[in-house]
């Protein structure tokens, strides 16, 4: 047997969260139960992206990529507190559910008590805090979820703005 270099790929127990495909990269979003996950995905898909897994996300390594996978049983669903599971394809379309992407960020959904929480909360100084899934480090950005949720439009203007900054696509003059 020839020895390649390459790492094998392994299969990692499945984390609790939602993965999106944002410009065929993944967002996976976490946060504590009821805290707004999948009212946040829903948001995302009603601006065109798509869904690979709600509520729990199967995981693989390769290297240094980590993939996200859909359970066959959830392939299509999420769950909206309230109206109950829906297919994503009958609301949104064929393409608004893939079954896998690489992850590529997090966001962490903190849920907060009141508004003054919501006041406090420090503002971002252009540094994004991290963390490591299963041995790949990934950026993570934690924002606070009060009962209405966190905006698609907040979270999708944060991917915009990381994905600049990392194409050296910011411009500070």
């Amino acid at each position: 047997m020839t020895d390649t270099g390459k790492k094998p790929v392994r299969t990692r127990p499945g984390i609790p969260g939602t993965l999106l495909a944002l410009d065929d990269q993944g967002l996976l979003i976490t946060g504590d139960s009821g805290v707004g996950k999948s009212l946040l995905a829903l948001g995302l898909l009603d601006r065109g992206h798509a869904l690979i897994s709600d509520d729990l996300v199967e995981l693989e390594v390769d290297g240094d990529t980590l993939t996200g996978h859909c359970p066959t049983t959830l392939e299509g669903r999420l769950e909206v507190r309230g109206v109950g599971l829906v297919d994503v394809r009958q609301l949104f379309g064929g393409r608004a559910w893939r079954s896998s992407v690489p992850i590529s960020r997090i966001v962490h959904l903190q849920h907060i008590q009141s508004p003054q929480v919501w006041r406090s909360w420090p503002r971002p100084d252009g540094s994004r805090d991290h963390t490591i899934v299963h041995g790949i480090r990934l950026p993570r950005l934690t924002l606070p979820a009060g009962t209405h949720g966190v905006p698609p439009l907040v979270v999708e203007t944060g991917w915009r703005h990381d994905m600049a900054g990392a194409a050296g696509g910011i411009d500070d003059a």
